[in-house]
């Protein structure tokens, strides 16, 4: 377990563009949700922002993926719009999927 601790923070320190991807994603996150507090709940910003959050993770889970397999490389911002363009569709479908699911559950 030690040995994947230090592994991931080795990647993670020579791919310092997955920390940036994801401090930008959670910045924008605060920045509008917190505002929505005092504006009450818009249904249309929490799914546009649910699904702003799935093409990040797409893109982000493609840039693991490729340094996981290939240490020795580095991610690129490249790396990040392909994973975005490879996987939001399916995780945009899937995600549909869910919020139907949990909609219906509700009601």
């Amino acid at each position: 377990m030690e040995n994947l601790f230090t592994r991931t923070w080795q990647l993670l320190r020579a791919n310092t563009i997955l920390l940036m991807i994801v401090l930008f994603e959670t910045t924008l996150m605060l920045f509008f949700r917190g505002g929505q507090l005092q504006f009450g709940f818009n249904p249309m910003m929490e799914m546009a922002l649910f699904f702003f959050h799935l093409a990040v993770l797409g893109g982000w889970l493609f840039q693991m993926k490729k340094i996981s397999q290939q240490p020795d490389e580095r991610a690129t911002f490249d790396d990040f719009l392909n994973g975005v363009g490879r996987y939001f569709q399916r995780l945009m479908m899937g995600g549909s999927v869910l919020v139907l699911i949990f909609i219906v559950g509700f009601i």
